[in-house]
């Protein structure tokens, strides 16, 4: 047994059958096998190092595996003692979630994990917008919880390379010259709608949605009829995220 901050938890180890095409992928922690699933053409996915991520004294082992659908992968992460408890799981198949970053976003030495969003995406009628947009997981002391509204600003700065003023001001141009859509990054310039649209689900994510209703208000449109339509239409896919309610109560 190895020694962690006085907790002891045995030796892992990875099993992988002789293909180098396809096989099954073991990982296990002394006599208990911890994952099991097949590996095609990608090895045995990635086992993270052993360390205390965060701060319960305890090592945490991070597991990512090859999923059936694209950009998507299962994530696990196990708590090590004597016993190995699973503290979050991500099923890439079923999860909408994709392309995960580990990343410490407020600088308190411990990593947030953060993924795309892709649960609720799809189209909304010709516009082909995607309300996709970065959720990051942080450890409250007890286990995982979505803290986007809590880690609002260093998302923001981090992950969309942006802060407040400049997303208010870029909306603020986008409404003022509707020809012209300023992108939130000030040297990107594009005259497609599509621009606009993409922006929603950085605003929505980041617990700016003053600026999303903006943003949809500004629909190339007279009909108020079709433009009240087109806002329920946006807002009801949003709202299909499987995160949706978590996310609204991400300030904790």
């Amino acid at each position: 047994m190895r020694s962690f901050h006085g907790y002891n938890f045995c030796k892992y180890e990875i099993r992988v059958n002789d293909s180098l095409i396809a096989g099954e992928v073991v990982i296990s922690l002394c006599d208990k096998e911890l994952v099991r699933y097949r590996a095609i053409g990608h090895g045995p996915g990635g086992l993270g190092n052993v360390s205390d991520i965060n701060g319960d004294g305890k090592c945490e082992v991070l597991i990512s595996s090859e999923s059936t659908q694209p950009r998507m992968r299962n994530t696990y992460i196990y708590s090590l003692d004597t016993t190995a408890a699973l503290l979050m799981y991500v099923n890439g198949d079923s999860s909408g979630l994709s392309d995960m970053i580990v990343y410490d976003l407020d600088f308190d030495g411990f990593p947030e994990f953060i993924f795309f969003d892709m649960s609720a995406a799809t189209r909304v009628d010709d516009y082909g917008w995607n309300p996709s947009g970065y959720l990051a997981w942080k450890w409250d002391g007890s286990k995982y919880r979505i803290a986007n509204y809590k880690l609002r600003d260093s998302l923001m700065k981090i992950m969309y390379h942006t802060d407040s003023l400049s997303t208010y001001n870029a909306v603020q141009n986008i409404l003022n010259e509707p020809d012209t859509i300023l992108s939130f990054n000030p040297h990107d310039r594009s005259k497609h709608l599509k621009s606009i649209l993409s922006a929603l689900g950085f605003l929505v994510y980041t617990n700016h949605l003053r600026e999303a209703n903006m943003l949809i208000d500004s629909a190339p449109t007279t009909d108020i009829i079709a433009k009240k339509k087109f806002k329920r239409e946006i807002w009801n896919i949003i709202e299909k995220s499987l995160y949706w309610k978590e996310l609204q109560n991400s300030n904790w």
